[in-house]
């Protein structure tokens, strides 16, 4: 999982960055050590490849400051240390910045 947020924060180009935050996630869903888990997070991810993949960026690699650098390390503090709650939480705090980046449109609909 380190080695993820590490190449990911060191890629050069969007692409990159895409596969290494897709391998950090799988490794993190693999952790789990629970199968159900681990088939909804890879059938979830085909359709967050599907979504974001591809999508045009404004520009060429993620900026030093991209909010998901923070948001891993959060994550990774929590597994790291142990406590199962605050990486959850750490969790639902990225797939919530993610998915307000990747469809705010649905965002402003909810509310």
């Amino acid at each position: 999982m380190r080695l993820c947020v590490q190449r990911c924060r060191a890629a050069e180009d969007w692409r990159t960055y895409e596969a290494w935050d897709n391998n950090l996630h799988h490794a993190i869903a693999r952790a789990t050590r629970n199968q159900l888990f681990l088939y909804f997070f890879e059938t979830l991810n085909s359709v967050r490849r599907s979504i974001v993949w591809g999508q045009p960026r404004k520009t060429y690699k993620p900026p030093d400051d991209y909010s998901s650098f923070r948001e891993h390390d959060l994550i990774l503090s929590a597994i790291s240390s142990g406590d199962g709650e605050e990486a959850a939480q750490a969790m639902l705090a990225h797939l919530r910045s993610v998915y307000s980046r990747v469809l705010p449109a649905s965002l402003e609909a909810d509310h």
